[in-house]
């Protein structure tokens, strides 16, 4: 049940959920770069870089993709709490499970980069994925149900928006967990095509809510 609190004070808490959330994910898109590290060199020329370089370009990779996922989903959270106006422990508690979900993904990162040819370790990664995605639905169905924390001035075409984009991200990455059963490079694939799959389908979705 919603907290008998002022509005003011409502925004305030709102407020530190938010610096809490942002915090928490920029030091996850920090912690990426801490996998891209090169070995030591057993001379100095240029084509043993080049061969260090060349050997690291799988946490490259992984990095690019993480570094967009969560991105992403920065976006979508910072989307969400310009819609929320009502601040409840439930809220909180759900915010604190999708900021989980990014704390761990430093490691599934470096997990992937470092055993990427493994089905095992790109499942694994793909999974953190859906369970990330899966927390971020989770907040904005809780938030949105009947619009009960929304401020009353955002519009139905808004909520059809966010609701859209958050469920085709959570397929795509069911769809990657399912592809990295049988190919860890098409798997990436999926991963990186998330980002304009998911805009498409954002523009879809606010045409056919405006008409």
């Amino acid at each position: 049940m919603t907290e008998e609190i002022s509005g003011e004070h409502h925004r305030h808490l709102l407020d530190r959920v938010v610096f809490l959330s942002d915090g928490v994910i920029a030091i996850a898109m920090t912690l990426l770069v801490l996998d891209l590290r090169l070995p030591p060199l057993a001379d100095l020329s240029s084509g043993t870089l080049r061969d260090a370089l060349v050997s690291n370009i799988p946490h490259f990779i992984s990095f690019v993709i993480s570094f967009e996922v969560i991105g992403i989903f920065w976006m979508s959270h910072l989307r969400m709490f310009s819609f929320i106006a009502v601040y409840t422990r439930g809220l909180a508690f759900l915010n604190l499970l999708f900021l989980m979900s990014i704390a761990i993904m430093p490691f599934s990162t470096t997990l992937v980069g470092d055993y990427g040819r493994l089905t095992l370790a790109a499942v694994f990664y793909s999974l953190s994925l859906v369970f990330t995605s899966g927390t971020s639905n989770l907040l904005w169905f809780y938030a949105s149900r009947r619009g009960r924390l929304l401020d009353p001035a955002v519009s139905h075409a808004d909520v059809v928006v966010v609701t859209t984009r958050g469920l085709v991200t959570l397929a795509l990455f069911i769809v990657g967990t399912a592809v990295a059963f049988i190919n860890v490079q098409l798997a990436s694939i999926v991963w990186i095509s998330i980002a304009f799959v998911s805009r498409a389908a954002e523009r879809i979705a606010r045409r056919r809510a405006s008409r």
